[in-house]
């Protein structure tokens, strides 16, 4: 078992998250243009159904994103807090 961290793992992960969050937070134009076009296909409750549904998966698809791209932040800190800590702790030569 591997104990030891390495920064541009951490790194790398930060930039996969950050890449995810991008495709995720490209969806939204999609199901933006499904909603609005919800009234060609669809009429009475069938209309409000749908579109609450569409609604629905906006709001997820958009907190989705958001919630990948803390996380490709959060790990991006981490990977230059855990190089200052183990900078520091390194020998310094006089």
């Amino acid at each position: 078992m591997r104990l030891a961290v390495r920064t541009d793992e951490l790194r790398a992960a930060a930039q996969q998250l950050a890449d995810a969050a991008d495709r995720v937070g490209r969806l939204t134009a999609a199901l933006d243009a499904q909603r609005s076009a919800v009234a060609a296909w669809a009429t009475g409750r069938a209309r409000t159904r749908a579109d609450a549904f569409l609604a629905t998966l906006l709001d997820g698809v958009r907190s989705g994103a958001e919630e990948l791209d803390d996380l490709a932040l959060r790990t991006t800190v981490a990977a230059q807090d855990y190089e200052d800590a183990e900078s520091s702790a390194l020998p310094r030569p006089r």
